[in-house]
């Protein structure tokens, strides 16, 4: 709870003003015409393992009920997390079940159904801003734009855009240069992408001599088909090298690929400090340095490695000392998390990632790997490649 908590308390104060404003993916139907883009969460959750799902009653979910009745398989409830965490089962279960401070505010269940459901929620804003129908940079022939997160060549997501939505700066406001969201949506494919710089390097227009903060990137193909597939990127970064700045922006990756129909789940999660994906409440984890996990429905895959209560994340070639608490591989089955029978991962273990090549999540930490600690830092919502491919909304966010 202590360094996570802390951390999701400075962004609150941060990110509760400075997006008020601004926005990012929801189900935008409304009275905004021709803008109605799904809410990425509820996709996300219908593919997760049956263990690992959240709840409908949980979180936010009771206002989405008419988003799940088009799911492919309704949300199970899940089952109480042992209070008692001693093995990596447990501390997955708990990163999924317990309970965690949104960084705009509130508390969520799970880690990545959290970043994501603030991320949906972001996109509200949109609807209520052009409530009286769809901003014209809607009305733009999509073209798919690839945004590269980070110099790693995982952290890349491509999705259509058509709208560029800068955050305004000034006295009072907390977003820096570079700071906003691009959207948009063809008949087949949606996404968004939103970054919230806290600080901006002179080389980028700003102030400071580094760039910090975080930012979302979820695309949906497929669109309203059986087909439909979520690839999703959380990235909080700090491009100084030194993580005890103002805001406190400890370097974090989460990579997400979801397809319901298939029950196919992946996720990549590495971090600065163990407290990445630590619970403030509903069990323990300390797997949030190093995770990647797959399932099929049926069963889980997972790797990575553990920590104790340390302040830093080390990879597994490190000189850990006592906070380095082992490496682990396990097969569960997806229904209880209790142990598979050996064998019945190989094919799910051996088989292509959906997210690339994860050389930065096995078993290594953030902090190990300079490519992952800038990840969103040089990208500039308001760059000239992406003028070219879309415009501006009628007004730009300010962040109050």
């Amino acid at each position: 709870m202590k360094r996570h908590f802390q951390k999701g308390m400075e962004h609150r104060k941060l990110a509760a003003m400075a997006v008020m404003s601004a926005v990012g993916l929801s189900a935008c139907g409304g009275d905004g015409e021709g803008f109605d883009i799904e809410e990425v969460a509820p996709i996300v959750n219908s593919a997760a393992p049956a263990a690992l799902k959240v709840s409908a009653s949980a979180s936010i979910w009771k206002r989405s009920s008419d988003v799940f009745a088009s799911l492919s398989q309704l949300l199970l409830p899940t089952p109480a997390v042992a209070q008692t965490v001693t093995t990596p089962a447990q501390s997955i279960q708990a990163m999924f079940t317990g309970t965690f401070g949104k960084i705009s505010g509130g508390d969520g269940t799970g880690y990545i159904n959290s970043l994501l459901e603030d991320m949906d929620s972001r996109m509200t804003e949109v609807e209520t801003r052009f409530a009286e129908g769809a901003p014209d940079c809607l009305s733009n022939t999509a073209q798919d734009h690839e945004f590269d997160l980070g110099v790693h060549a995982d952290a890349k997501v491509t999705l259509p855009i058509q709208c560029i939505d800068e955050f305004a700066q000034g006295e009072g406001e907390q977003s820096r240069p570079g700071s906003g969201m691009v959207f948009g949506q063809s008949d087949t494919a949606a996404g968004v992408v939103l970054l919230l710089k806290h600080r901006t390097s002179t080389a980028s227009g700003g102030s400071d001599s580094m760039d910090a903060g975080f930012g979302y990137a979820a695309s949906i193909s497929g669109k309203g088909t059986t087909d439909e597939a979520v690839q999703m990127v959380f990235g909080q970064f700090n491009s100084s090298g030194s993580f005890n700045a103002d805001p406190y922006d400890a370097p974090t990756i989460a990579r997400v690929y979801a397809k319901p129909s298939t029950n196919t789940y992946e996720l990549a999660l590495a971090g600065y400090n163990p407290s990445t994906g630590k619970p403030m409440s509903g069990g323990d984890s300390n797997v949030g340095c190093g995770l990647h996990l797959k399932s099929d429905g049926t069963y889980i895959y997972a790797k990575g490695y553990k920590q104790a209560s340390g302040s830093q994340c080390l990879g597994s070639g490190s000189s850990a000392g006592s906070d380095f608490v082992g490496s682990f591989e396990i097969c569960l089955n997806a229904a209880d998390m209790s142990d598979a029978t050996a064998g019945s991962c190989n094919t799910l273990r051996d088989a292509t990632s959906n997210l690339g090549t994860l050389t930065a999540f096995d078993y290594t930490a953030v902090s190990d790997s300079g490519d992952s600690a800038t990840i969103f830092s040089g990208l500039n919502i308001g760059s000239e490649a992406i003028a070219a491919k879309a415009t501006a909304t009628s007004g730009s966010s300010e962040a109050q």
